[in-house]
């Protein structure tokens, strides 16, 4: 995962820009302070590097800093891996393509803001 650069976060990722950008500069996440559950999420992904395949949902309030911790984590995954996230017709129709197509080894699958654009997908949320 070395090709992650911050100025990608903001985009195609969805890391939501840090609260206060008056102390940052453009394009540049600010400096991340890990906290407990990055360890857990780092011992995953690292399992997922070794040849587990796993699977990982962070749940929290807004902004508490899942998706930048899921960010900070899969930057850590070996250069062979590549980030994907299915966006295009939709994302439960990309996901739902690539499942049926086969998706290549060493593939994070990006699943962000699962309560909208996944529950509305299925029809109402459910838990899991």
């Amino acid at each position: 995962m070395a090709e992650l650069r911050d100025e990608e976060a903001f985009g195609e990722w969805e890391v939501h820009r840090p609260v206060d950008v008056t102390a940052t500069v453009p394009g540049v996440l600010p400096l991340y302070v890990r906290r407990a559950h990055d360890e857990v999420l780092r011992s995953v992904v690292g399992q997922a590097g070794g040849g587990a395949s796993r699977m990982v949902v962070l749940v929290g309030e807004s902004s508490s800093g899942k998706t930048r911790a899921c960010w900070e984590a899969v930057a850590e995954l070996p250069t062979r891996w590549r980030l994907w996230h299915p966006l295009d017709p939709s994302p439960a129709q990309a996901l739902a393509n690539a499942l049926a197509e086969g998706i290549a080894g060493h593939t994070a699958i990006w699943l962000n803001e699962l309560q909208g654009t996944w529950a509305s997908r299925l029809g109402r949320a459910r838990s899991w």
